[in-house]
């Protein structure tokens, strides 16, 4: 679905516009040529390129205070136009456990990230500026970071005994949320070293 809103947002912004040219007084010729002038860059600006994550590494890290959870994306572009920014997507279901999003390039080099919308499912969007413009056949790494709290969940809440042992619960998809088609992912899962683990 995500993939439609840049065409949902442009068919909006053309009834707009165009309602508001037909409501000013002067010279609408000009103000026609001017709306469809307008309405044209508009729509060539917003249309969706079309990328594709050629490898997508995601590390859950639960070893710390907060799960950590890392997405090393190679991005590429496969056209019709160049492009200079990547969606990412939070699911829904852990989006009030989210502390904190950042993105960087290979060489971790912090990439400016903006919230975008919540959409239908409930999942967040988040829009990251890549460090350059992508052109068609051309590929781009990047990593995002994702930060929790409280998403290790006590099982059972309650401890009998101070001295038994707090066995905890972490629950998250196998495969990544994403808008974009993917060639290949792979999951790895950082534990502390315990001696029971359950999967």
């Amino acid at each position: 679905h995500i993939l439609m809103y840049p065409y949902a947002f442009s068919l909006f912004n053309i009834h707009f516009c165009a309602k508001q040219g037909l409501e000013m007084e002067g010279n609408f010729k000009l103000v026609t040529l001017f709306l469809i002038l307008a309405i044209t860059l508009s729509c060539l600006a917003t249309q969706e390129t079309n990328i594709n994550i050629n490898n997508l590494k995601r590390e859950i890290y639960l070893k710390g205070k907060y799960v950590r959870i890392t997405h090393e994306l190679t991005l590429q572009n496969t056209g019709p136009r160049r492009t200079k920014q990547y969606l990412h997507m939070v699911n829904g279901n852990y989006s009030k456990n989210l502390f904190e999003v950042l993105a960087f390039t290979k060489g971790y080099l912090e990439l400016p990230i903006s919230f975008e919308k919540k959409d239908e499912t409930g999942s967040l969007v988040y829009k990251v500026d890549l460090p350059y413009s992508i052109e068609v056949g051309s590929k781009v790494e990047i990593h995002i970071l994702e930060l929790y709290k409280n998403r290790l969940l006590p099982k059972p809440e309650k401890l009998p005994l101070s001295s038994d042992e707090q066995m905890v619960e972490f629950i998250d998809n196998l495969y990544a949320l994403t808008a974009y088609p993917i060639t290949a992912q792979e999951v790895i899962v950082a534990v502390p070293n315990i001696n029971k683990l359950e999967y």
